[in-house]
C-alpha cells in the first residue's frame, strides 16, 4: 500500500527478504549510488539490471522480524541527458 508521500509498506511474516523495485522507462530517472551518505537518506537498491521496461533494483537480503520494522530506501536521481 502506498501512503502519500511515497513510502510503501506492507505487513510480512518474519523471514529473509530481497525488495526489488522496477523504475518505468519512460519515469526518466535511475537509482542512486548505494550506501554513500547517512542510513536515513541514501538508497539501500545495491544491484540494478537493466531490462526492456526500465532498470530493475534490487536491496541486500533483510531480515524481517516479528512484530519489526525494515525502511528500505530506493534512491533516486535525474537520468542524465547526453
Amino acid at each position: 500500500m502506498n501512503n502519500y508521500d511515497g513510502t510503501y509498506f506492507l505487513r510480512l511474516r518474519p523471514g529473509r527478504y530481497v525488495v526489488q523495485v522496477l523504475l518505468h522507462a519512460s519515469a526518466n530517472v535511475d537509482y542512486t549510488v548505494p550506501d554513500v551518505a547517512d542510513d536515513a537518506t541514501d538508497s539501500d537498491i545495491i544491484t540494478s539490471t537493466p531490462s526492456a521496461c526500465g532498470p530493475i533494483g534490487r536491496s541486500a537480503v533483510i531480515e524481517v522480524t516479528d512484530g519489526g520494522t525494515v525502511v528500505i530506501d530506493i534512491g533516486m536521481v535525474s537520468r542524465t541527458r547526453s
